[in-house]
């Protein structure tokens, strides 16, 4: 009877190992070199939370582009985000989208690991992308068609500092027609002092410019404080402080030693 439940074991743990050499995609306990393989990664580092973000990855070096195949898996290993789909494979090119939404802010830090397969022969890559996630500000603006006919494909951007920063797409507005959009941008990684803020319309008149401002909905001024000189001021202070309490101190306790044992 021991015999023959051994016996089964062994084919159950040779059945298990087919099955899963014969499954499509990748352990990671697995292997291989990375020569000639390269992932290349394009997408915001800087995001909001609760917002979903395409990531476009690219598998390239000389054995990646040659590749027949190509597997990519993707997940989170810090933070708390999402991403979609986790695992995905082609057989035409190695570019691949992968959509992350981070829920809190933080940091967030995504694995992306490929392999590909060229002449029976696999190779992996692993690169990793940290993005910090942060809470948006909201601005809500309302875009309006002053025409008697139809527009469409409408941009509308967010600039800062004559930056362009954001851009919501409105896909057409009847005449007369009117819609309420609203922005996520934030105030992080902006220099202390003041800074402008503007909404521009791009209606589309001119298809050569990226974007063409062409009606401004929005102007706002902001002032950033220099936290740094908030600490040093604050730190200022503390020792003033401490010092005042130490002479005190000192005071009390020479004068304790003055006084007369009689």
């Amino acid at each position: 009877m021991r015999k023959i439940r051994a016996s089964l074991v062994i084919i159950l743990l040779v059945s298990l190992i087919l099955i899963s050499a014969m499954m499509p995609g990748y352990s990671r306990s697995e292997e291989f070199s990375s020569r000639g393989v390269n992932l290349s990664i394009r997408g915001d580092e800087e995001v909001f939370s609760n917002e979903t973000n395409t990531y476009e990855v690219t598998v390239g070096g000389t054995f990646g582009a040659e590749a027949e195949n190509w597997t990519l898996n993707s997940r989170v290993l810090e933070g708390f985000a999402t991403v979609s789909p986790e695992s995905q494979e082609s057989d035409t090119d190695g570019e691949f989208e992968v959509e992350m939404t981070a829920t809190q802010p933080g940091t967030v830090i995504i694995e992306f690991e490929v392999f590909c397969t060229f002449e029976n022969e696999t190779r992996r890559d692993v690169e990793t992308r940290e993005i910090d996630v942060v809470e948006p500000t909201k601005i809500s603006v309302l875009v309006t068609n002053p025409t008697d006919s139809k527009i469409e494909d409408i941009k509308v951007g967010l600039f800062v500092n004559g930056e362009l920063k954001r851009t919501i797409r409105i896909r057409q507005l009847d005449p007369d027609g009117q819609r309420r959009i609203q922005f996520n941008w934030s105030k992080e990684n902006l220099e202390p002092g003041e800074h402008k803020l503007e909404i521009w319309v791009d209606y589309g008149m001119d298809s050569e410019e990226e974007f063409n401002k062409e009606e401004l909905l929005l102007e706002r001024s902001f002032y950033i404080s220099d936290d740094n000189g908030y600490t040093l001021y604050t730190a200022l202070i503390v020792l003033l402080v401490v010092g005042v309490i130490g002479a005190f101190f000192f005071y009390h306790q020479k004068k304790k030693k003055r006084r007369r044992p009689w």
